[in-house]
């Protein structure tokens, strides 16, 4: 099955402060990048879909101000409060009907101007970490933000309970953590890729034990922007992009104690229905971009999205098996760690799934994204080439 074929996309410069160019112009700028690289005009795209926040903007409605930057002013558009990812999902059912032929997505966050030295306050833990204040939103003020929680000791949590869980190491994740932060130095939009050792993952200091700097998303801003058609239109138009053959979502409890908190069991409820759409197996998967907001979640979706119980995750690890030259390349883009857009992170995904195979580096990929705390929501997505 089908659900939509990939016939554009672009993004933005990912940059950690783009001080010269606001929200609107970011959204603008990138939209008309994807159009000319689809060579469609704005007419041609009958709905759009938009994901961003009023809470990270500081703006009521916030999307009202990129309507027309976004090229939907007096077309049938909408905006989610989700990561990009979560806003193809809505564009996909809307193709789906069959009242749209092409539909466009846009991602987009400037978290650089809610970064805690710009708000003039202390900053809970690191002022880089990206969009810190606002994660800090989501935590219910009756329970979790009188424990004192923030976004590094939330996830600090749930790393070392994952740890205890897999029987993994801190030096097994500084190997993870090595690897897709050193790939994204061949991704020339990934602003925080560095050539890194497990060493230096693992001497960078604790922001929160037992995560440490380099295991954290620095702030990004940028935009995503992702361009689908159905089937006959783009069979019409001689594109040539992948095809979108399964899509899967899941979504659990809020509080950390409701749940198996070591784990992401949404994320394997989303990969089944998204395999089962698709008639694929996790086998059949060459190559993924997920999306692990801290490095520790990237080998807890190798469990949860591809099966690896912990014995084969941690050998899987030492054999580079998800390096570029492994048997399942993960993250090659570098991932959140090397650029993280907030709202645009996961649709990033699913656009260097694309543009990987559309580079012959496979015939199926899979995209994850996440939203919520602790891989609370999750989404997936299956690719052929």
């Amino acid at each position: 099955m089908v659900l939509a074929r990939v016939i554009g996309s672009a993004e933005s410069d990912f940059t950690a402060l783009e001080a010269d160019k606001n929200v609107e112009e970011l959204v603008y700028l990138t939209v008309n990048r994807a159009l000319e690289n689809t060579g469609l005009s704005i007419e041609e795209i009958d709905t759009v879909v938009q994901a961003g926040d009023d809470v990270l903007d500081g703006i009521n409605i916030n999307h009202v101000y990129t309507v027309e930057p976004a090229g939907s002013f007096l077309k049938e558009e909408s905006k989610i409060e989700e990561d990009g990812a979560f806003a193809l999902f809505y564009a996909l059912m809307r193709i789906m009907t069959g009242k749209f032929r092409t539909a466009m997505v846009v991602g987009f966050s400037k978290s650089s101007e809610s970064r805690a030295e710009l708000m003039g306050k202390k900053p809970y833990t690191d002022p880089e970490i990206s969009g810190q204040w606002y994660y800090f939103t989501q935590f219910d003020p009756f329970l979790m933000r009188p424990l004192g929680h923030d976004v590094a000791t939330y996830h600090a949590m749930q790393y070392q309970a994952f740890l205890e869980w897999s029987g993994l190491t801190e030096e097994d994740v500084a190997e993870v953590t090595a690897k897709t932060k050193s790939a994204g130095v061949a991704n020339p939009n990934a602003p925080h890729a560095k050539k890194v050792s497990k060493e230096d993952v693992l001497n960078s200091g604790y922001i929160a034990n037992p995560l440490k700097k380099l295991e954290v998303p620095l702030n990004t801003d940028g935009v995503s922007v992702l361009i689908i058609a159905n089937e006959e239109y783009a069979e019409s138009k001689n594109y040539a992009g992948s095809r979108i053959i399964g899509a899967g979502s899941a979504s659990d409890a809020y509080y950390p104690g409701y749940r198996d908190f070591y784990r992401a069991p949404t994320a394997k409820l989303a990969a089944e229905k998204a395999y089962a759409m698709a008639g694929k197996k996790p086998e059949d998967v060459n190559l993924a971009e997920v999306y692990s907001l801290f490095s520790y979640q990237e080998p807890l979706l190798y469990y949860e999205l591809f099966g690896w119980e912990p014995d084969v995750l941690k050998a899987k690890i030492k054999e580079g098996a998800t390096a570029e030259n492994g048997d399942l390349p993960v993250n090659v883009s570098g991932g959140a760690l090397c650029a993280h857009p907030i709202f645009a992170t996961g649709l990033s995904r699913v656009i260097h799934a694309d543009r990987q195979l559309q580079e012959g580096k496979g015939k199926i990929a899979l995209a994850h994204a996440q939203s919520g705390m602790g891989l609370q929501s999750n989404i997936v997505y299956l690719l052929e080439g």
